[in-house]
């Protein structure tokens, strides 16, 4: 009867944890696929009308404020940990990649329809497999190479079909619904993988060798991005 009740609170135990991330899986989905078309949807006379840095701030402040308050509700034996800046120096260079791929990315939305800049901004995981492995020093598998090459042929041919539409057509259609890429944006875009990959990899290695909670580690990374951020404005 024991050995009953135990396995079952293991399964309830093991669902939760599959609905909760699953939930944040879908969260996450739905923030990151949001961005570009939101961006769009601001364009006035087919221009954006605000600087990238303002909008990069905003979005910088806000994950301060949800790594504070993550901070205090999960991680509340922490606060009493002392944060020299030897901490939080490192963080300086992800900080600075960041900022730089956010303005991008609000830049980019000019050179590109939205639908584009989804599909061809995964080619950022090429480049962030290929710098993990170099740094890192991680072999990848057969099948991880395969999904990569896969992927690259994705974004070679949805490229090639959009450099392809005249600028008539992209002009008289409505913002957002035609595929295309100015050759400026293909050129944005493979700086932005690069850039992303570099960042996540600086980022992974500090977060292996940082004995901080996550949480605490998310708040100096955002402290350090929005200082940047803001001086970039």
């Amino acid at each position: 009867m024991e050995y009953h009740w135990t396995t079952k609170l293991r399964l309830l135990v093991f669902s939760s944890h599959i609905v909760h991330w699953g939930l944040l899986l879908t969260l996450s989905v739905l923030i990151y696929g949001s961005h570009a078309p939101l961006i769009t949807l601001c364009k006035v006379d087919k221009k954006i009308p605000f600087s990238s840095s303002s909008c990069v701030v905003l979005i910088e402040l806000a994950k301060f404020i949800v790594s504070l308050g993550l901070l205090f509700l999960r991680d509340r034996h922490s606060l009493h940990i002392a944060v020299s800046w030897k901490h939080v120096v490192p963080y300086a260079v992800p900080a600075l990649l960041y900022a730089v791929n956010n303005n991008l990315v609000v830049f980019m939305q000019v050179h590109m329809d939205p639908s584009t800049f989804q599909v061809l901004s995964n080619l950022k995981i090429a480049s962030t497999a290929l710098l993990y492995s170099a740094a890192l020093r991680k072999r990848l598998n057969h099948r991880q190479w395969l999904s990569l090459a896969l992927l690259m042929a994705t974004g070679i041919c949805h490229t090639y079909s959009s450099m392809g539409t005249p600028k008539q057509k992209v002009d008289e259609a409505i913002p957002g619904t035609q595929f295309h890429i100015t050759a400026l944006g293909l050129l944005l875009l493979l700086v932005y993988c690069i850039v992303s990959g570099l960042a996540a990899v600086y980022t992974e290695l500090i977060l292996k060798t940082q004995r901080l909670p996550l949480n605490l580690q998310n708040l100096c990374n955002s402290n350090v991005t929005v200082t940047t951020s803001c001086h970039l404005r």
